[in-house]
């Protein structure tokens, strides 16, 4: 008798494991268009299971300073932040580029500016983290201003529509959904990120001691993402009012914001980050160069160190 209850307990316990929620992996992002199909891909049942918490932030700032603190174990921004914040120590790796800016950052002018160079003597509103620094210099860099053309007024993407409705600032470089609202006020685009092809990246972001633990449900994420782009190319109609209910956005200018923005399927990211001659590493090469001229960072990074590719070469593609 005592063996037989030794043993249905020893069964219970077995079940109890077996059925056990993994700890949560909690997953930081911006309130940014292309981050909805995370979302779309939640609500659709791929994450079912595998306790994936996706956590929006209205800022950058507030994102890493929540994956800095451990209340993140992943998050998801530039990877000028990914520069900044590995500028000291190599703490983190990128596991997967999700997209690049093709022109879905702006720099917006009040209508009576007409071209670049009348910016000199003006406000420029840009944010105060390493890609609004970056992407301010990179675009007076290529229309021959310096920093000192311009008053850099530092603020916050999500303030931007009600400072420029104050008249804080003459021009702002933004992105959307906040572009949308100061075109609305009258704001004219100057330039965007086509001029600066592959330097402005969308990368997933995690400590090697997070990917050894957390292998499958950074896989379930992953994979659930590139499954929903393809089901987004396939039929958009059918899948942009799902994108846009979260927020106060319309379907219009939603497509209009991912028009911007080139997304990066699974076989991408294999082509992209497969080798240290991969394009993604010259880019990302690059990018650490110009914010070492810019006085962003300091360190020169062997880019063969910061990415980790054994999360997406294990996610077979059946497209």
């Amino acid at each position: 008798m005592k063996n037989i209850l030794i043993a249905f307990f020893i069964s219970i316990l077995f079940l109890s494991c077996k059925d056990e929620v993994p700890e949560p992996l909690r997953v930081g992002m911006l309130i940014w268009p292309p981050n909805e199909f995370f979302h779309l891909a939640e609500s659709l049942g791929y994450y079912k299971d595998k306790n994936i918490e996706l956590i929006d932030y209205r800022t950058p700032s507030e994102a890493i300073r929540a994956y800095k603190t451990g209340l993140l174990d992943a998050v998801i921004g530039t990877g000028h932040l990914y520069l900044k914040m590995n500028d000291k120590n190599l703490e983190d790796r990128i596991l997967m580029v999700i997209d690049y800016s093709s022109g879905s950052d702006l720099l917006l002018a009040k209508p009576e500016i007409t071209s670049m160079e009348e910016l000199k003597g003006k406000k420029l509103g840009a944010e105060a983290s390493a890609l609004g620094i970056f992407v301010m210099l990179r675009f007076l860099e290529i229309y021959g201003l310096s920093p000192n053309d311009i008053t850099h007024v530092p603020i916050d993407v999500s303030n931007q529509p009600l400072a420029y409705k104050n008249g804080l600032f003459d021009a702002v470089i933004t992105y959307e959904p906040f572009a949308s609202e100061m075109k609305k006020q009258g704001a004219v685009e100057l330039s965007n990120s086509k001029e600066i092809p592959f330097e402005i990246s969308d990368v997933l972001i995690s400590t090697p001691t997070i990917i050894a633990q957390k292998t499958e449900q950074l896989t379930a994420l992953c994979k659930g993402y590139f499954d929903v782009i393809t089901l987004y190319k396939k039929n958009a109609k059918k899948f942009t009012p799902k994108l846009t209910a979260r927020h106060n956005i319309s379907s219009e200018d939603f497509i209009n914001a991912l028009g911007g923005v080139t997304f990066l399927n699974l076989s991408d990211n294999k082509k992209l980050i497969d080798t240290t001659e991969s394009g993604y590493y010259k880019a990302l090469s690059k990018v650490n160069e110009k914010m070492i001229a810019f006085k962003l960072i300091n360190t020169k990074h062997n880019v063969s160190e910061l990415i980790d590719m054994s999360i997406v070469k294990n996610i077979h593609d059946k497209n």
